[in-house]
């Protein structure tokens, strides 16, 4: 099945074989960003834990190359192009300044670089170098054109540093009136490296985060159920009321624009599916309460945005914060481990999450916003490469059914 006629090379990212055998190495890619006849762009692993990209651009989008090319003459660093056409893979060619291979018919134009010369990150990357952050670093996490979260070895300890194409989102004074305030969050530090709009420091903290914990069997319910009370103390919260704190809504309103939005990039990538997507958002939509009083919400709150500790543990990530029901949170958690389960029953993770919360919850709110939730998490079998990722999507929308018949 032809996903998209613009973008042949679509269907090499999505194939870790052909990926692989196109580039001359052992390669998969995750973190996929789409635009439907214009580009591809996703992340590269090849098992050295380095951060590498791979891009496609269509016909009439390629201007970006271009700018890739210069870049990566600028600053001495080598791009990789490969033709990936749908017969045989022409061998790759590796340099800084060479221009990219012809474009074969039928065929389209990969390229891979380092994540210093990640098209949206290369700014405040090279900015930052050019300011000394030149120190031993390891890769966390990396969303290409998005951000960027490294450990630096700086003095004694590791520092956590988050690097974001935009402002970074959540202001160091609310992090520091939450902490004064009992709520066990996770606030910035100043290490005396390169400062700029764009990076954020956090210290190192305990052994991992919640999800993993769960997996692996160092963490049980009774960190679940801390998790709980830990979300508890952010709800009771006043919102901000500084100018420098802009409060995203997210209330029935606005979960109605994003079902909208989702259903229709869906719809483009599994169009078989399109009658189901709709009938699921449509349910939702129902299904979502109005007229709860707004508290301050984490925005994604998940048992990955958890860190646990040896005393205790610490919410990170609240760079989706914003005010709306409660219980949007917790069905974020929940969703979250029905899209990846931690491997305990999912009825103890709930109960223990519930009981941790101690609030009263309505349970009918809480599968209608954990539906969403998963609705808006559909298209991640997609985004993460999985060779199955279309039974996934329905996979996902046949729990939905069984959250709002």
């Amino acid at each position: 099945m032809t996903l998209d006629n613009a973008m042949p090379a679509l269907a090499v990212i999505l194939n870790e074989d052909r990926l692989s055998e196109a580039f001359g190495e052992s390669l998969r890619a995750d973190s996929l960003r789409y635009k439907p006849g214009v580009s591809a762009v996703a992340r590269l692993h090849d098992g050295s834990g380095r951060a590498r990209w791979v891009a496609a651009y269509a016909p009439g989008h390629t201007a970006k190359l271009d700018k890739l090319r210069r870049r990566a003459a600028m600053d001495g660093a080598a791009l990789c192009s490969v033709v990936a056409p749908p017969s045989p893979v022409l061998a790759p060619t590796s340099s800084a300044a060479s221009p990219s291979p012809p474009l074969a018919e039928g065929g389209q134009v990969l390229t891979s670089g380092p994540v210093e010369l990640d098209y949206k990150l290369w700014r405040p990357l090279r900015k930052l170098r050019a300011e000394g952050f030149l120190l031993p670093t390891t890769v966390l996490n990396y969303n290409p054109s998005r951000r960027l979260v490294l450990s630096l070895q700086h003095g004694r300890e590791p520092v956590v540093t988050k690097i974001t194409v935009g402002s970074a989102s959540v202001p160091p004074s609310l992090l520091e009136s939450l902490a004064a305030a009992g709520v066990p969050v996770l606030c910035q530090v100043n290490p005396g490296l390169p400062e700029s709009r764009h990076v954020s420091y956090y210290p190192w903290y305990g052994q991992g985060n919640l999800k993993d914990g769960l997996r692996d069997g160092s963490s049980g319910v009774g960190s679940v159920r801390a998790a709980g009370a830990a979300l508890a103390a952010l709800h009771a919260q006043p919102l901000p009321t500084s100018a420098s704190c802009r409060v995203r809504a997210m209330a029935a309103a606005e979960a109605e624009s994003k079902l909208a939005d989702t259903a229709g990039n869906l719809t483009e990538l599994v169009p078989h599916l399109a009658s189901w997507l709709h009938s699921a958002a449509t349910r939702i939509r129902s299904a979502l309460p109005n007229g709860d009083q707004p508290v301050l919400l984490h925005g994604d709150f998940s048992s990955d945005q958890i860190l646990t500790g040896p005393e205790s543990l610490r919410i990170i990530d609240l760079d989706r914060w914003g005010s709306g029901p409660a219980v949007a949170d917790l069905g974020g958690f929940v969703a979250e481990e029905i899209a990846h389960p931690s491997g305990l029953p999912q009825t103890d993770i709930i109960a223990a999450l519930l009981d941790g919360y101690t609030g009263r919850v309505n349970e009918p709110a809480l599968a209608a916003w954990t539906a969403f939730h998963l609705y808006c998490r559909l298209s991640e079998p997609f985004r993460s490469c999985s060779p199955d990722w279309r039974n996934q999507i329905a996979q996902r929308l046949e729990c939905i059914d069984g959250l709002v018949p």
